[in-house]
């Protein structure tokens, strides 16, 4: 599971926990460890931490099974059963027919309705199997960094739940666009300005598409979405070197807003691939691959030290952007030179 986390969304532990709560983990873990419900029939969604080898484990006595070094492992599964709604509907239909029939009536009353219908609830779900849904998680409980594999907001929400629920703390946003606190108070003051993600984006593209930013580490990709309003659905735009291409991208950039794009990166020998959209969360990323074969410690230690040097990267690409987004003089030239670019001037 560990090396299908190509989208994450970052977080960080809202309050500290206290000194020596990593022999605790077990025990929380097993207080909130997932059962399935009492009944066959219930519709209910039910959620619990399972081991991330086995979705069937349930015991975190053996804590060599999810606690590596500094890393928890640990998945979020919820089964929930859903009824075929069309199927359902056709059967509860079908069956006061028949009732009225047997009864000579032309309308079955509102209470032999709702017999049949809870009959016909109860029979489907007994024979449904529960949808499954699997969330891992990373917690690196040294520096209390949560690496969450999804962008779902109800997924993210259950999450946060359950982190508070079974270790006492909430999770706050920690996406790779965050910028540290004292970054933010010697640019902006007390806060980044309201645009500043979607400035960013724009800024990364223009730099790529120009050379204005000296990089030899990063450049944009092949696909930028634009929306001309915030709340419009975006389009993406495909770049390439074909000059129509280059030219409707900028058309669109002149009268929208970039909601996102594909970002690429090179450190050392390494090269990454990731989606970022309008709230810099990282998704679909492409990370080099070092490790070939091991255990599911090493492929975990891989993997986390790849996501968070990919991180790393794009908040130095945000923080070196919120160096010009602060001073107003040079921010209002390089507004200008974009829009220059953009209008094909």
């Amino acid at each position: 599971m560990v090396k299908k986390m190509k989208t994450w969304s970052m977080f960080k532990l809202e309050s500290a926990l206290p000194d020596g709560f990593v022999a605790l983990l077990g025990d929380a873990l097993q207080g909130e460890a997932f059962t399935p419900p009492a009944s066959s029939t219930s519709l209910e969604a039910r959620s619990g931490w399972v081991l991330p080898e086995d979705m069937l484990s349930t015991s975190f006595e053996d804590v060599n099974a999810w606690l590596f070094n500094q890393y928890a492992f640990l998945v979020l599964r919820t089964d929930q059963k859903v009824l075929p709604s069309k199927l359902y509907a056709a059967e509860v239909a079908r069956r006061v027919s028949a009732w009225c029939r047997e009864n000579s009536r032309e309308r079955a009353p509102k209470g032999i309705k709702a017999e049949i219908a809870e009959q016909v609830k109860m029979e489907m779900a007994q024979r449904v199997l529960p949808k499954t849904t699997l969330v891992p998680i990373v917690w690196n409980v040294h520096e209390g960094t949560v690496c969450v594999g999804t962008h779902a907001q109800g997924n993210l929400d259950l999450v946060r739940k359950y982190f508070r629920r079974t270790f006492n703390s909430g999770l706050v946003i920690d996406d790779a666009g965050v910028l540290p606190p004292e970054v933010v108070e010697a640019r902006f003051g007390e806060e980044i300005p309201p645009t500043f993600n979607t400035d960013f984006l724009r800024w990364l593209w223009y730099a790529s598409e120009t050379g204005a930013v000296a990089r030899s580490s990063w450049w944009v990709g092949d696909r930028i979405t634009i929306s001309k309003q915030a709340e419009e659905k975006p389009h993406v735009v495909v770049r390439g070197e074909d000059a129509a291409r280059i030219a409707a991208g900028r058309t669109a950039l002149r009268d929208g807003t970039v909601r996102g794009l594909q970002l690429c990166l090179r450190k050392e020998d390494r090269e990454y691939t990731c989606n970022l959209d309008a709230d810099l969360r990282v998704a679909g990323a492409k990370l080099p691959v070092l490790v070939k074969s091991g255990d599911l410690a090493e492929q975990l230690y891989e993997r986390m030290f790849l996501v968070e040097d990919l991180v790393h990267a794009v908040r130095t690409l945000a923080m070196e952007f919120a160096f010009l987004r602060g001073r107003p003089e040079a921010w209002a030239a390089h507004v200008a030179q974009v829009a220059t670019w953009a209008g094909g001037d």
